[in-house]
């Protein structure tokens, strides 16, 4: 008897268990999220780059920026929620963000990706880098 409960306590707890995979019936939010770094320099003033890029882990280039997304902030983006195609769910997805000057890399900084069914969030990297 005690087995016969047990199963059927499983076969009613099945339905339960849905694909995780399964974004079609996630709802979101409508806000369009950005992974952004911001760049200054050591005295305080905006640093501004020739230009940068993203590139993914295997080496693929996703983004192309030469002037800031938030002009006020001199902040720069990294990811965008527009790329969510271009990372696996739920996995975490490792990202170079190269600092260009006078034609050649400057810095380049590694941040650490993950997409959920709505959006891209940023789990390491730098929020602030400072130029001396």
């Amino acid at each position: 008897m005690k087995n016969l409960l047990f199963f059927l306590s499983i076969i009613c707890l099945l339905p339960a268990c849905k694909n995780k995979n399964d974004c079609a019936k996630t709802m979101c939010t409508m806000d369009y999220r950005m992974v952004t770094v911001k760049l200054r320099q050591g005295n305080g003033s905006d640093y501004i780059p020739e230009k940068t890029e993203t590139y993914l882990d295997n080496g693929q280039l996703i983004h192309v920026q030469s002037s800031p997304t938030l002009l006020t902030e001199n902040s720069y983006t990294i990811v965008d929620d527009g790329d969510m195609n271009q990372f696996n769910l739920d996995r975490t997805t490792h990202l170079s963000f190269k600092i260009y000057q006078n034609g050649a890399v400057d810095t380049v900084l590694e941040y650490q990706i993950l997409r959920d069914c709505c959006h891209v969030n940023k789990i390491s990297g730098p929020a602030e880098v400072v130029f001396y």
